[in-house]
């Protein structure tokens, strides 16, 4: 397994610990022939960077998903446009902060930045020479967690 899918690995499995106690059946990944998502559709994104990396991770998904997963819809909250931008921009820095220790594991130097969030679809940049994706689903919710580099270098501790 290479690094980009290792990283990958770790990220996805982060995302589905965040949602294990909120959602009735836990997120798998899930293979899709076509996008499941539905308008309204939200993106957030947080930049990876460190000494020998520089990319993404992104986060794609529909209102539905971010509804259901909401912590303040358990308490009846009604939710807003703002309410869904400021929950999938918390998803994405909450998936990488929590993967953090494995990244370094993996010899990079990481340092957090602020998360972005949109409603739409991102624009369809042309396609990083690196990049892995996984759909994640549970009862018909759906959510696409992608890394995208531009750089990654070999650490140097792992250089053999």
């Amino acid at each position: 397994m290479n690094e980009i899918q290792r990283m990958m690995q770790s990220l996805a499995q982060r995302f589905i610990e965040i949602f294990d106690l909120g959602l009735k059946q836990p997120l798998k990944p899930i293979k899709v022939e076509i996008d499941p998502f539905v308008a309204p559709l939200y993106a957030g994104r947080i930049p990876i960077r460190g000494e020998g990396i520089d990319g993404w991770l992104i986060l794609e998904t529909d209102q539905k998903f971010l509804h259901e997963t909401h912590p303040e819809r358990r308490y009846g909250a009604d939710l807003e446009g703002n309410d869904y931008l400021d929950w999938v921009t918390e998803i994405v820095n909450r998936t990488l902060a929590g993967t953090k220790p494995a990244i370094l594991d993996m010899g990079w130097a990481l340092r957090l930045e602020q998360p972005q969030a949109l409603q739409g679809q991102l624009d369809q940049e042309t396609p990083s020479p690196l990049e892995a994706s996984q759909m994640l689903e549970s009862m018909g919710f759906y959510a696409k967690l992608s890394i995208k580099f531009s750089k990654l270098e070999v650490p140097a501790r792992m250089v053999g």
